[in-house]
């Protein structure tokens, strides 16, 4: 296919390339464990990253309840 006339039906090669789903579909099928229910298996794990880097973000802004911080 004549690269230009391909530019002209498709747009430019960024926006159609397909492969950072791709790579993003290979983490998703790392995710399932249970090959009876695989959606749900996903969906799952992916709840329990995405809320284990969240809070992990937040408690690190926190103090510590019961230890003391001197200021020097």
């Amino acid at each position: 296919m004549h690269l230009v006339r391909e530019v002209r039906l498709c747009g430019p090669v960024y926006l159609r390339w397909m492969y950072p789903d791709e790579r993003y579909i290979k983490i998703l099928k790392g995710y399932v464990k249970n090959h009876y229910h695989p959606e749900a298996s996903m969906i799952e794990r992916y709840i329990a990253e995405e809320s284990i880097e969240f809070y992990s973000e937040y408690m690190s802004k926190e103090n510590p309840i019961g230890l003391n911080v001197y200021v020097v």
